[in-house]
């Protein structure tokens, strides 16, 4: 008897989603995307470092009331001041928008498909059709800590912390300017560009695992047990 195409479709879902391999190649697209968008966050600081430089030769606030004429209420300023205000508006007219939550996002999404690849690699059965609704394979969540813990990873209270930041540009900081639950948004979302080294060392740690599990898969089950060695 021929099989349904919704029967098809799950049982081929239900393969690829045990394949680890399509979860490190996931990985590795988001990763590409999101290290890619990093040469625009250094030129977007070096802006902002450039910026920041050109403030500091502008008058503070005591020395524009000292320059303040009374009668008129202005203050005067200088032809070489008046050049900085003018570079300044110009590079706030042209200033490209942030990508920082985008790249974020990507790198969270990069994390999460290679902490379910290793998961799925060690219970195949995390992938499996629901009783009461077949075509719902599994009921995970975004990319948080107990998830890395799941795939093996011992996270310290910085890693947990950064964690939870990714966590948040997945969701919606990435994405949207607000989120749909308000309280998700209490305290803000922040990154800080240290983050980038400890996401690179979860990726390397949780990418070189998962590799080894594409390859055990690639091999099959009866694969030589020396097999590693040769290659």
């Amino acid at each position: 008897m021929n099989e349904s195409p919704e029967v098809l479709a799950i049982e081929s879902a239900v393969q690829g989603g045990r394949n680890p391999n399509n979860w490190y190649c996931s990985a590795e697209s988001l990763r590409r995307a999101a290290l890619s968008l990093r040469v625009a966050i250094q030129e977007s600081n070096d802006e902002l470092r450039r910026v920041v430089e050109l403030m500091r030769q502008l008058p503070d606030h005591d020395e524009i009331e000292r320059r303040l004429d009374p009668g008129t209420n202005t203050a005067y300023i200088t032809a070489g001041e008046a050049r900085v205000y003018e570079v300044l508006a110009e590079s706030s007219r042209n200033r490209p928008a942030s990508v920082t939550g985008v790249a974020m996002m990507l790198e969270g999404l990069a994390l999460e498909n290679l902490a379910k690849g290793v998961i799925v690699a060690n219970a195949p059965a995390r992938i499996q059709p629901n009783s009461g609704r077949p075509r719902d394979l599994t009921n995970w969540g975004h990319i948080d800590s107990p998830m890395l813990r799941d795939a093996g990873v011992t996270l310290s209270e910085t890693q947990h912390e950064v964690v939870k930041r990714l966590r948040q540009f997945v969701e919606w900081g990435g994405r949207y300017p607000i989120a749909k639950d308000a309280l998700k948004m209490e305290g803000g979302i922040t990154w800080n560009s240290s983050d980038f080294e400890v996401i690179d060392a979860l990726y390397d740690q949780l990418s070189t695992e998962l590799w080894r599990h594409c390859l055990e898969h690639c091999r099959g089950p009866d694969a030589p047990a020396d097999m590693a060695a040769k290659e």
